[in-house]
């Protein structure tokens, strides 16, 4: 019920605006027209500011919805805001020329788009994954250094530079000007949106700075992989589900001072203690190699509706984690452990060497204190590993479901690989059967 609330506060906020606006001027808005350039206009106009909200990271919002739809649907209605405001701003250029406000909008909207193109590109990896030539294009950009990471989020930012132009043409509109009510309708939208901005870029970090965590440990996994584990340099560490992830930064000085998301690798189980394991796949992961124990961490979070424990109504669970994937499964399967042994779990991890099996020994010797837990790893390009072996494909899933018998309609799914990955399974998993509610998954991108 919650969901549908706010998801239709949030579509239809617009047209308070709309009705305001059309009962100040009932003639003016008489014919379509004239009526339409002004709905689209104050659609995408309102949609646009609601972007700065939703990447305030809003835990009310947050909880219901899992933060990846959230900026899935932030991505989505940025780019149907920004049509809108092109068919506004195109009509509008045809009734009444070029004009001072006209221009105004012109800019926003140039603004707006070359930094959404931008973004597009380089935060969407999971919609171009599915083309290869446009995933060589971005990773060859990427290792342009104007088109780094941190650079990126600073190009991003300059959607507040867009909204502020944006907003000065809408108070020099007619309608703002000729109505005090409309004037303060678009000023209350305007402050909740930079608000929220200025909460997120701002205050959240100076609050974050009060409840800093520390290096307690540096656990090296393999020749790549390392698992960073921290405490709260005093009080309390932050509540969590297992499966969950936060926002990252690791204040050393031997690497980039950046907020990368990684999942959450402990379980609650595991005390006031935390901890993320990073595979080098990047700049920023490589430079992990050079921290130590005693190093400031400062966490956001936590994030994400990717934990058995959000599930009541399951009895069992299936977890088909790739490559470095597994991390929140770590967590998740630690906390089954450690509450309840007896809990049917199936672990089903494709990796491409066996040196990729981080924690082997310790998820083997789960299956003798768990009598219900089983271990299924599949490796695809190793010739010295003597277990199953080969790509994650439909049979293989197939099969190895086949060889557990506590599968039914209470049994959870839970599915973290890269996209494409992830896409295969879920697919596997409807034609199976499985109805869409069992399975939750999550992506990784690099």
């Amino acid at each position: 019920m919650k969901k549908t609330v706010i998801a239709l506060l949030y579509l239809l906020s617009p047209f308070l605006l709309v009705f305001t606006i059309g009962h100040s001027s009932p003639i003016k808005y008489a014919s379509i027209g004239r009526a339409l350039p002004m709905v689209v206009g104050v659609v995408g106009y309102t949609w646009l500011l609601w972007q700065f909200v939703l990447s305030a990271r809003p835990k009310f919002i947050e909880k219901h919805f899992g933060l990846d739809k959230m900026y899935r649907l932030h991505g989505v209605v940025a780019v149907v805001a920004l049509c809108l405001v092109l068919v506004h701003k195109t009509v509008n250029e045809n009734l009444y020329g070029e004009t001072i406000v006209t221009s105004l909008e012109s800019v926003a909207f140039t603004l707006f788009a070359g930094v959404s193109a931008i973004s597009m590109m380089f935060m969407w990896t999971s919609v171009f994954s599915k083309f290869e030539i446009l995933q060589k294009v971005i990773k060859g950009v990427s290792s342009i250094k104007a088109f780094a990471y941190e650079r990126l989020k600073l190009i991003h930012n300059l959607t507040i530079v867009g909204m502020v132009f944006m907003q000065i043409h809408v108070l020099m509109s007619s309608s703002a000007s000729s109505s005090r009510l409309i004037f303060d309708l678009y000023m209350l939208y305007f402050f909740i949106a930079v608000g929220s901005y200025l909460y997120h870029k701002c205050i959240k970090p100076w609050l974050l700075e009060k409840r800093l965590y520390e290096i307690s440990d540096l656990k090296k996994e393999s020749e790549d992989i390392l698992t960073i584990v921290i405490r709260p340099k005093s009080g309390s560490s932050m509540e969590y589900q297992p499966g969950q992830f936060g926002y990252f930064t690791l204040m050393s000085d031997r690497m980039p001072l950046e907020e990368h998301p990684f999942s959450i690798s402990s379980s609650p189980s595991d005390g006031s203690e935390l901890s993320i394991t990073v595979k080098e796949l990047g700049d920023f992961t490589r430079s992990t190699s050079n921290l130590k124990i005693g190093d400031r961490v400062k966490v956001e979070g936590p994030y994400g509706k990717f934990s058995y424990l959000r599930y009541k109504n399951e009895a069992s669970s299936i977890f088909i984690a790739g490559g470095i994937g597994i991390t929140p499964v770590l967590g998740m399967i630690d906390q089954i452990s450690c509450t309840n042994r007896m809990r049917p779990v199936l672990l089903i991890w494709a990796v491409r060497s066996g040196s990729d099996l981080i924690r082997y020994e310790w998820l083997k010797k789960l299956q003798t204190v768990m009598p219900n837990f089983v271990f299924v790893p599949v490796v695809s390009s190793d010739r010295n590993w003597t277990g199953r072996s080969g790509r994650l494909n439909y049979d293989v899933v197939k099969n190895i479901l086949a060889e557990v018998d506590f599968i039914d309609e209470r049994t959870g799914y839970y599915v973290c690989a890269s996209p494409n990955l992830t896409d295969n399974v879920r697919q596997y998993l409807k034609k199976l059967g499985t109805s869409k509610k069992q399975i939750h998954y999550e992506k990784f991108t690099v």
